[in-house]
C-alpha cells in the first residue's frame, strides 16, 4: 500500500513536517524551494531530529531513499509522482498538487 506524504501548502517555500510512518515510528522532513535552480529539496531527520540526509533534490522517477538504506531512515520507497502523467519536475506551486510524494513501506 502507498501513502501520500504531507507536502508544503501552495505558496510556502520552506516547511517542516513530522510524518508518522505506517510501519511505526516517525521521520522529519524539511522542504525547501531553491529559486536559483527552480527545484524542491528535502532534508530528512530521524524522530530525535538527528539529520540523516541533507538537501536531497526531489526528482521524478527514482526512490529518493534508496542510496541511504544504511542510515536511520525508513526502509521503504519514497517516490515523487506526477499525477498528470506528464513526468515534469514540480515547479514551486506543484508539489502537493500536481506532483505528490508517496511512501511505500518495505515488504
Amino acid at each position: 500500500m502507498t501513502y501520500n506524504v504531507p507536502t508544503p501548502p501552495i505558496g510556502v517555500t520552506k516547511w517542516h513536517v513530522r510524518v508518522s510512518l505506517p510501519e511505526g515510528g516517525f521521520i522529519r522532513i524539511l522542504y525547501a524551494w531553491n529559486e536559483r535552480d527552480g527545484s524542491w529539496y528535502a532534508s530528512f531527520a530521524n524522530d530525535a531530529s538527528v539529520l540523516q540526509i541533507a538537501s536531497r533534490r526531489l526528482v521524478l522517477g527514482s526512490d529518493l531513499l534508496r542510496a541511504f538504506r544504511h542510515r536511520e531512515i525508513p526502509q521503504g520507497r519514497l517516490d515523487l509522482i506526477d499525477t498528470t502523467g506528464a513526468n515534469e519536475q514540480p515547479l514551486r506551486d506543484d508539489l502537493g498538487d500536481r506532483v505528490k510524494l508517496q511512501y511505500t513501506p518495505a515488504a
